[in-house]
């Protein structure tokens, strides 16, 4: 990991709807309130769309050319070895920097990138239910 990464270690939370709207999933209204035992399991691609957004991943990374330099690095770390490199928000940044390359290409991760991605899902709800060192400098609402 480096230097750079504690400074990201703390993200700050975003929230694209409304809190209390009841589109949310009762796991998602959790994971607002930083409890994250309610995620699914396994934790897939289909299912963290709105959950990838709460987490500011341009500004938990520090701009655009941050969070692709660090998206680079741990999807190429999991093509090799199967898991992606990086803590919790650094996860959490990737998966929200995988769900907006899919919105700007219009295109949904097929075959070998799905399953990359749902590793990713999967790995990112382990770090977070395994974790004590998830903290959130402040909860924002949109």
């Amino acid at each position: 990991m480096n230097p750079q990464s504690k400074s990201r270690s703390k993200p700050r939370l975003s929230t694209p709807i409304n809190r209390s709207s009841d589109r949310l999933e009762h796991w998602e209204q959790k994971v607002l309130e930083l409890d994250f035992s309610q995620m699914p399991v396994p934790f897939r691609w289909e299912q963290s769309a709105r959950f990838a957004h709460f987490l500011n991943g341009y500004e938990a990374a520090g701009g655009l050319d941050q969070l692709a330099r660090l998206h680079g690095a741990s999807r190429e770390a999991a093509i090799e070895t199967g898991r992606w490199r990086g803590d919790a928000s650094e996860l959490w940044s990737c998966l929200f920097f995988e769900h907006r390359s899919a919105r700007h290409t219009g295109s949904e991760p097929e075959g070998d990138h799905l399953r990359l991605v749902n590793a990713l899902c999967e790995q990112l709800r382990q770090a977070l239910q395994s974790s004590d060192n998830v903290t959130v400098s402040k909860l924002t609402h949109s």
